[in-house]
C-alpha cells in the first residue's frame, strides 16, 4: 500500500492465510451489527458518560469480532489516545493506564490508514517494539488496531487480540470490525462535547484555580506538614501525590480518597532515576524547570508524572511528583503543582529563617536539637521538612588534644563512615558534631562505634594532613528528642581526652569506655585526682605489684571472686589472697564494699586517661 513502511504488512489480510498454525475465526453478520448499534443508540439516551458509552462499545466489538479481549483507547484534548475502557475475561487494562499512543509507529499507521492494521506477533514486529513489556505483561501476541472515525477525524482506536493466541484474522472479522468502528464513531462523535470528567471542575475556571491557591496559602501560613501538603493537592487534582527531598527521600505521599489503589513508580528508587530518560528530566528538574516524564514500564513508571521542583533559595529543596492516574495533564494541573511547591518552599524558609538552601536547613535543625532548641511538638514537623529520619543515634565530637580544629578531618571521616549522607553534621564552638544514626534493629552502638574506629584508621592511612583528631562517643539515644543529652556526654569525653592530652589513648572514645566516672573526670581538679590516685591505689602503682593491679582492675570489672579467678585462670583462693594484700598494701578492702570499690575505680580510671596502665584491661 503506499505510504506503508516496507516491513508493513500489505493490506489484504489474505496473506495472512499460510500462517496455518493461527486461529481463524469468522465475523457477525449484518443482522447483528444492526442490534449492536439499536442497543448502543439506547444506551447513549440514558447516559452520557463516554467511558459508559466506551464499555458497552468495547463488549460489542468482542462479541461481534469474536475474540477474547478489547480495549478502547479514547482520544484527548491533546491528541493522544489512551485506555478508557475494556472487555474481556479479566481486567488486564492495569498495565495500559499508562500507555501514552498517538506516536508510536503502530498508532501512526492507523491514523494514517483509517483502516484495520493487524500485528501478527507482537514480540517481533517493530511497529510495537516501544511497548514490548506493556504487550508481554498484557499477554499479546497477534492484534488488531481499529479506528473510530467521526466527522473525518479519529476518535478512538479500539485494539482487539486473542489472550496469549496466535490468531489469523479473516476478511469477515476484519470488515466487521470496521464497519462496526463507523457506526460507533457517529455514536462517539455525537456525545463528543460531554467527555470532559464530572470528577471536579473544569481546570479553565479560575476560581476554582483561587479557591485550591488559597487553600495552600492556609496550609503554608499555620505550618502544615509536608503530609498535608500533599493530601490537598491529591484532593484537589484527584491523583496520587508524593514529595521527595533534594536527595530523592519520599517524604511524603498521598492518593485522592476515591483514586488509584495500584502501586505507580517510585522515583525514590536509584535504578528507576539510573534510566537514561528520567535522568535527563531530572537535570533539568535540578535547575528549577518542571518537567513531564512519560511513562517507562520497564522501570515500573506505569504513569506518566509531573514532577515541579520546590524552591528554597539558590536550589531546589526537592520536588513534587503528581501521576496522571484516569485523565490526561492539563494546565490546571501544572498550575495547582507550582503553587504546591511555592507554598512548601514559603514553609519550608519559616521554618528556619536563617536557612536558604537545604543544606543549611538541615545543618540549623541538627545544631537546635544538639543545643536544645526544638520543643517536641514541633519537632517531628522540622525533621520532615529537612528530611531527617528519627530513630537511635550515636553523637560524635570530632577534636584534637590541642586547639587545633578537626572539622575537615571530621567530614571526611564522617563520609567515609556514611557514603549515603545520613551522618549530619555541624560546628558548635569550633568543634564538629555529627548526628550517627544506628542501623535498624542496633540498641548498643557497638557495630557502629567498630565502623567509626575503621573509617578512623583508613583515614589516617590515607596520610591525613593536620594533627591527628580525637573522637569521643556518646551512649546511643533511641531517638532525636534525648539528643541534646547524648552531646553533652560526647562533648565532656572528648574534654577529657584533652585534658588528659594522652598520645596513646585509641582515637575514639565512647561513654562507656570511660564509665561512671566520667564527670569526675571531666571536671575535676587535676591535683585532686593525683590525691585521689595515691592515697587510693598507693604502693599498688609500682611495677613490681602488676600483678596486683591487675587482679583488683579484673574483680572491679567482673564483680565477683569466682568470676574475677575464671577470667585469669586463677583458683577463687589465689583471687582471695591477692585481695587481701591490696588491702593490706592500700587499706582497700573493695570484696562487699560498693564504697571501697567506686574509690578503687575512679582512680584506676585516671590511670588508664594519663597512661600509667593499659587502657584495656588485658584480661579481658
Amino acid at each position: 500500500m503506499p505510504g506503508s513502511p516496507s516491513w508493513a504488512p500489505a493490506a489484504s489480510t489474505r496473506e495472512y492465510g499460510r500462517y496455518s498454525d493461527m486461529r481463524t475465526r469468522n465475523g457477525a453478520g449484518h443482522s447483528s451489527l444492526h442490534a449492536a448499534v439499536t442497543a448502543l443508540l439506547d444506551l447513549s439516551e440514558l447516559t452520557a458518560d463516554p467511558r459508559v458509552l466506551a464499555g458497552a462499545v468495547a463488549a460489542k466489538f468482542k462479541d461481534l469480532v469474536q475474540v477474547d479481549r478489547c480495549a478502547v483507547f479514547l482520544r484527548s484534548a491533546a491528541d493522544e489516545y489512551r485506555v478508557g475502557s475494556w472487555a474481556g475475561r479479566r481486567d488486564y487494562t492495569s498495565h495500559l493506564r499508562g500507555m501514552v499512543n498517538g506516536h508510536d509507529p503502530f498508532t501512526r499507521e492507523i491514523l494514517e490508514r483509517r483502516e484495520p492494521v493487524v500485528i501478527r506477533d507482537s514480540r517481533t514486529d517493530p511497529r510495537v517494539a516501544q511497548h514490548l513489556e506493556t504487550t508481554l505483561r498484557c499477554d499479546v501476541r497477534s492484534m488488531v488496531g481499529v479506528p473510530v472515525v467521526f466527522g473525518g477525524q479519529p476518535s478512538a482506536i479500539v485494539y482487539l487480540d486473542d489472550e496469549g493466541t496466535p490468531t489469523r484474522f479473516s476478511d469477515v472479522q476484519l470488515d466487521t470490525a470496521q464497519e462496526f468502528a463507523a457506526l460507533c464513531g457517529l455514536l462517539l462523535g455525537r456525545r463528543r462535547e460531554d467527555t470532559r470528567s464530572a470528577s471536579r471542575p473544569p481546570a479553565d475556571s479560575p476560581r476554582n484555580l483561587e479557591l485550591a491557591t488559597e487553600n495552600l496559602g492556609r496550609l503554608a501560613q499555620r505550618g502544615a506538614t509536608l503530609g498535608e501538603f500533599a493530601s490537598a493537592v491529591a484532593a484537589t487534582l484527584h491523583r496520587p501525590v508524593a514529595i521527595l527531598d533534594s536527595a530523592w527521600r519520599e517524604v511524603a505521599t498521598a492518593r485522592p480518597p476515591q483514586g488509584l489503589r495500584r502501586p505507580v513508580g517510585r522515583l525514590s528508587d536509584p535504578l528507576v532515576r539510573a534510566h537514561p530518560r528520567v535522568a535527563e528530566a531530572l537535570r533539568h528538574v535540578a535547575t528549577g524547570e518542571t518537567r513531564t516524564l512519560p511513562p517507562l514500564p520497564p522501570v515500573g513508571l506505569d504513569l506518566r508524572c509531573l514532577i515541579t521542583p520546590i524552591p528554597l533559595g539558590a536550589s531546589p529543596w526537592g520536588q513534587i511528583v503528581v501521576h496522571e492516574a484516569g485523565r490526561p495533564f492539563d494546565e490546571f494541573d501544572r498550575q495547582i503543582a507550582g503553587n504546591a511547591a511555592l507554598r512548601i518552599g514559603l514553609s519550608l524558609s519559616t521554618a528556619h529563617l536563617v536557612a536558604t538552601t537545604p543544606a543549611e536547613l538541615r545543618e540549623a535543625l541538627v545544631g537546635d536539637l544538639l543545643c536544645g532548641r526544638v520543643a517536641n511538638d514541633t519537632l517531628d514537623r522540622r525533621l520532615e521538612i529537612a528530611g531527617i529520619a528519627d530513630g537511635p543515634h550515636l553523637v560524635g565530637v570530632f577534636s584534637t588534644l590541642s586547639s587545633k580544629t578537626a572539622a575537615d578531618q571530621g567530614r571526611r571521616i564522617l563520609d567515609r563512615l556514611a557514603p549515603d549522607g545520613s551522618a549530619l553534621s555541624t560546628e558548635i564552638d569550633g568543634q564538629l558534631v555529627g548526628l550517627i544514626p544506628l542501623p535498624p534493629g542496633a540498641t548498643d552502638g557497638a557495630d557502629t562505634v567498630e565502623d567509626l574506629r575503621g573509617a578512623v584508621d583508613a583515614h589516617t592511612r590515607r596520610g591525613a594532613d593536620g594533627e591527628p583528631s580525637v573522637i569521643g562517643v556518646s551512649s546511643p539515644v533511641t531517638g532525636l528528642r534525648h539528643i541534646a543529652k547524648a552531646y553533652r556526654e560526647a562533648r565532656h569525653v572528648v574534654g577529657t581526652l584533652r585534658r588528659f592530652a594522652n598520645p596513646r589513648l585509641p582515637r575514639v572514645v565512647t561513654a562507656g569506655d570511660i564509665g561512671g566516672g566520667l564527670m569526675f573526670v571531666s571536671s575535676a581538679d587535676p591535683a585532686d585526682m593525683e590525691t585521689l590516685v595515691q592515697e587510693q591505689l598507693g604502693e599498688l602503682r609500682n611495677t613490681r605489684h602488676a600483678r596486683l593491679l591487675a587482679t583488683l582492675r579484673t574483680f572491679l570489672r567482673t564483680g565477683t571472686v569466682i568470676r574475677c579467678g575464671h577470667v585469669l585462670g586463677v583458683h577463687e583462693n589465689t583471687v582471695r589472697y591477692r585481695l587481701a594484700k591490696i588491702e593490706e598494701l592500700t587499706g582497700l578492702s573493695v570484696v562487699g564494699n560498693p564504697d571501697a570499690q567506686m574509690r578503687a575505680s575512679l582512680a584506676l580510671l585516671v590511670l588508664r586517661l594519663r597512661g600509667d596502665c593499659e587502657w584495656h584491661d588485658p584480661a579481658a
